[in-house]
């Protein structure tokens, strides 16, 4: 039986406009418009530095700052406190985000002494201290990677925007195997139940049919073949460390028309060149469209560059709690947590504005190698 359980959460609640994306996106549209607006905000954040300004440029591992991307700024709340009001969006909208512990900072998982106090509710300890798969989840999707070959019924080897549109400045190339059996390349290998994701340069060769991108990779996806509301998700990997590898577990809304959230769940994004370092986030957009997060949220673990790792979601109508080797490290709540069906997405990609551009150093191949990938429903939901 497999319990996964810790001491309840402790609270802090904030609330933050975040511009641009931790991690990909849902709609091309939506891509160009704020991957313009977030490069047009490092620049003047960039100008603002300059004047030793405050500014919210990235954060390396262990440094004490609100945020951890290029492109997000908060103009709400001073996340270096941990504030125990919640700030009032422009909207009127409010998200929580929920500590670990009492003495770990939301940013950047180092001590503060000032945290809050411990929410003590019989709702937050039966909700979070427990995630009893057996007795309370039935298994609605898995796939062990058993076969010597992608299920394809199962997943789709492309994003639904498709593979020429550059997103976040990244650098890959998504083959989709797929629908191009015979590109030249295939990132994917299944070995003794271990699915292998490559990243390799582009060969000359294959440069345009890459859309000139200079690296190649794989990306999987769920999308029309798999969706979830509510439940636990649980993946187990192996997480390639190197200047640029940027592996992610994340999750976009089903309905490319909903106007409601257009939410996105970044389960666990992995930058190679912060090996000691994964970190969980929530977005969503407000009535005006603008893009908000509680807050991007690091876990520091020196062992994470060392073999396989679980990263988990537990999904209910009331929050979401982010999982690391079975022990909760970051909780969000409030009235934006997601309704609607949401898919699965696992990639490997290479550059970006969240991580280092690639250089002579960036590990060729970059290998995220995948045990697993598991979706529970609550019974009785």
């Amino acid at each position: 039986m497999k319990i996964i359980s810790r001491p309840a959460l402790l609270s802090v609640a904030v609330s933050a406009v975040i511009l641009g994306a931790c991690g990909e996106s849902d709609l091309p549209e939506y891509h160009k418009q704020k991957l313009a607006e977030a490069e047009l905000a490092q620049d003047e954040r960039e100008a603002e530095a300059a004047n030793n300004e405050d500014t919210f440029a990235p954060a390396a591992a262990n440094e004490d700052t609100s945020e951890n991307t290029d492109e997000d700024t908060n103009e709400d709340v001073d996340e270096d406190t941990n504030e125990d009001a919640i700030e009032e969006n422009d909207d009127g909208d409010d998200t929580q985000a929920i500590e670990e512990d009492a003495d770990v900072d939301s940013s950047t998982g180092e001590e503060n002494e000032e945290a809050a106090e411990p929410d003590d509710s019989e709702e937050t300890n039966s909700v979070v201290q427990s995630v009893d798969l057996d007795a309370d989840y039935t298994l609605v999707f898995a796939d062990d990677f058993e076969g010597d070959s992608l299920d394809f019924t199962r997943w789709k080897t492309a994003l639904e925007w498709g593979p020429d549109l550059v997103v976040n400045q990244e650098e890959q190339y998504y083959v989709d195997i797929e629908n191009a059996p015979d590109f030249g390349y295939n990132p994917f290998t299944l070995n003794d139940g271990i699915l292998t994701i490559s990243a390799v340069p582009t060969p000359d060769e294959l440069a345009a049919s890459a859309n000139n991108q200079p690296w190649l990779s794989g990306v999987l996806s769920t999308a029309s073949r798999f969706d979830m509301q509510y439940g636990y998700l649980e993946a187990r990997m192996d997480l390639p460390a190197g200047r640029s590898l940027w592996s992610s577990l994340w999750m976009l809304s089903s309905d490319y028309n909903a106007t409601e959230l257009r939410p996105r769940i970044f389960v666990a994004e992995y930058d190679g060149g912060r090996a000691d370092a994964i970190f969980h986030n929530y977005q969503y957009e407000d009535s005006e469209g603008a893009v908000r997060s509680p807050g991007q949220f690091q876990v520091d673990d020196d062992s994470l560059a060392d073999g396989f790792h679980t990263v988990g979601l537990s999904w209910t109508p009331e929050d979401l709690i982010f999982y690391l080797n079975d022990q909760p490290r970051y909780r969000v709540i409030g009235d934006r947590i997601p309704q609607q069906a949401m898919y699965v997405i696992l990639s490997l990609a290479v550059g970006g504005v969240w991580v280092d551009d690639s250089d002579t150093t960036t590990p060729d191949p970059g290998q995220l190698q995948i045990d697993y990938v598991r979706v529970y429903e609550r019974n009785n939901n």
